[in-house]
């Protein structure tokens, strides 16, 4: 006999009256998501959406559904063609969600959404950006979604509209590095060097993990390069490599050995320190990022909220690189090492 799925031991429980049923299916899908059962609480939702009447199924429809299909799922099929490389069918379906999400969810006047995905975000964009608009909560992640589009536009050589999308993109997170990474993949096309150097800029404000700030120092060494300042693009492929070790960028510095036909040494503190002064950027971690990320670690530990301490945790350990928090995040994750290289793929 076969096992009942979610959807089914949902519908065997349903009462025939509307008001019940929407409050049942509500409470199980928020007792789902809060158990990691992300099918469960879908297919409670969905069901919830089956038994609405036709108003007020229309009014969900025109919010959070895209062609007949929940943006979430929506997207997920676009991120299946392109990871099936099926690009040419995935832009459509790209377009259409990015024209809902901006037609349906807009900034006004008075407020705007935002897809800030945790506390540490939610924090950050308050001290970095004080916006002084209502900020509505995003049902979804609009600014992956975008910055998705763009990513499909870029790769199809649209660039001028990829630069609007993905602007577009970080109105909706400014204090995500995705969009703005891949805008500066479209700068790099354009031959766009001053845009290039001041969204790397920007960029770097709110790199919080190692591998975030080693692709900012990698661009700004790819921009050197585009401008001929090959000494200073190898001070910044060096100290990207310090952040964290790429192929990519060991063979742009064989690029610039090269060009200025000479064997090259990694810098010392001098030479870095010219660098940061002529391009007039500091050296370290952005001090919002670390004292954002300290705090609310404490306050997570003062409520024995673990899994939010760590998480915190890991941002700061990867700004300062200190020992001290390291050995704390151990711990509690005594794997958390081994977890984090196998996330990015680094081999032993």
């Amino acid at each position: 006999m076969a096992l009942l799925t979610d959807k089914e031991i949902l519908i065997a429980k349903l009462t025939g009256d509307y008001e019940r049923d929407r409050e049942f299916l509500i409470k199980e899908s928020e007792r789902m998501a809060d158990e990691g059962n992300k099918d469960g609480a879908n297919a409670a939702m969905e069901l919830l959406f089956e038994k609405m009447p036709d108003s007020e199924r229309k009014k969900i429809e025109s919010m959070f559904y895209v062609n007949g299909k929940r943006m979430d799922a929506y997207y997920k099929e676009i991120e299946t063609l392109i990871s099936e490389k099926k690009n040419d069918e995935a832009m459509p379906m790209a377009k259409a969600l990015y024209e809902k999400i901006i037609t349906a969810y807009p900034e006004t006047a008075d407020s705007k959404f935002v897809s800030l995905r945790n506390k540490f975000e939610e924090n950050v964009y308050q001290l970095m950006f004080k916006p002084e608009k209502t900020l509505n909560v995003a049902p979804f992640d609009f600014a992956r979604m975008i910055n998705t589009y763009g990513y499909l536009l870029v790769d199809a050589q649209q660039l001028e509209e990829a630069e609007a999308v993905l602007k577009k993109a970080s109105e909706y997170n400014p204090v995500d590095c995705g969009p703005k990474f891949e805008l500066a993949e479209a700068y790099k096309l354009m031959k766009k060097d001053d845009e290039l150097f001041e969204i790397t800029k920007q960029t770097m404000k709110i790199a919080s993990s190692p591998y975030a700030i080693a692709r900012c120092y990698c661009n700004f060494g790819f921009y050197c390069y585009d401008v001929e300042d090959y000494e200073n693009a190898a001070v910044f492929y060096y100290i990207s490599l310090l952040f964290a070790p790429h192929r990519a960028v060991e063979m742009e510095l064989k690029n610039v050995a090269l060009r200025m036909n000479k064997k090259l040494t990694p810098p010392k503190e001098k030479d870095i320190d010219r660098t940061f002064e002529k391009y007039g950027l500091t050296r370290g971690p952005e001090e919002t990022l670390v004292s954002v990320a300290a705090q609310l670690a404490n306050l997570a530990f003062e409520r024995n909220d673990i899994n939010e301490a760590l998480l915190n945790l890991k941002i700061l350990y990867g700004l300062t690189n200190d020992e001290e928090i390291k050995n704390i995040i151990l711990k509690y994750e005594p794997d958390a090492l081994k977890k984090a290289k196998e996330r990015f793929g680094i081999e032993e």
